[in-house]
């Protein structure tokens, strides 16, 4: 496992920091909670996002994200959007279609 040299609260508040030299002090006011995951420590992950070899994700894009049966699969991995939540969300409403069989047009794809 990689050791993330900064502390939890440390890593939030440079979060904070950097949020307010955006939006403004007022970030300080309006934070309550907040909660940090290194995916450096996840022993399942790598560290980040999948990282594809030059024209791999072309080649293995339609296997990747194709059903096995009854098992369908989701991820940012799976999607137009890798490395991003956006690409997560994505997966999962597509995902939701295939189980579901509602149809793609219901949200504009």
């Amino acid at each position: 496992m990689i050791h993330c040299p900064i502390e939890e609260g440390d890593r939030i508040r440079n979060a904070l920091d950097n949020m307010a030299t955006v939006h403004g002090k007022q970030v300080y006011e309006h934070f309550l909670t907040g909660a940090f995951h290194s995916w450096s420590q996840y022993p399942f992950s790598g560290g980040a996002f999948s990282m594809f070899k030059p024209h791999q994700e072309t080649e293995l894009f339609p296997d990747i994200r194709a059903p096995e049966g009854r098992v369908h699969f989701a991820g940012e991995h799976t999607s137009t959007a890798p490395a991003w939540v956006e690409g997560a969300v994505q997966s999962g409403i597509r995902v939701a279609h295939e189980v579901t069989n509602l149809p793609r047009t219901y949200f504009g794809w």
